[in-house]
């Protein structure tokens, strides 16, 4: 059986305003017929864990690799597990190209995650210098194996 599902990775666009004016119109329109998650910005997860309905999954879009200790401004997978979240995606083509998210750090990311028993969405992409390069394939290979050649 084919299972559908939508993912809302809302990157750093939505106030508290926007936030609730997109659940007073989703909780009321949404059917249910697929499984809807939405990652916010770390600090909107609460009021987005507060407004979702029961169909709804909230995660972030990303988190550390520690469970704890002294990594300021880092996000913790367990924390995230207390407050009720249940999902992080990891490896979004912004964290690779921007801040340089080797797969083989993302690794530790996504273990963390699983360790925590929360879903963890990985994400692969090649750049537009390697599509044009004719790599994609190799870049999407390598990716996959290098960051999930862990998982069992």
């Amino acid at each position: 059986m084919e299972k559908k599902l939508m993912v809302a990775n809302w990157k750093m666009n939505q106030s508290l305003h926007d936030i609730a004016s997109f659940f007073h119109l989703f909780n009321e329109k949404y059917t249910g017929k697929r499984d809807a998650w939405i990652a916010s910005q770390a600090i909107h997860f609460p009021i987005v864990e507060e407004l979702k309905n029961q169909k709804v999954k909230a995660g972030l879009q990303n988190c550390s690799s520690f469970i704890s200790g002294a990594y300021t401004g880092e996000v913790s997978a367990r924390s995230l597990k207390e407050m009720n979240g249940e999902f992080v995606i990891l490896g979004h083509s912004e964290r690779r190209q921007l801040f340089h998210e080797a797969s083989s750090f993302i690794k530790d990311k996504v273990q963390t995650v699983l360790n925590e028993d929360l879903s963890a969405i990985y994400c692969v992409g090649e750049s537009l210098e390697e599509r044009e390069a004719g790599q994609t394939f190799d870049v999407l290979k390598n990716q996959l194996r290098e960051g999930l050649s862990h998982i069992r």
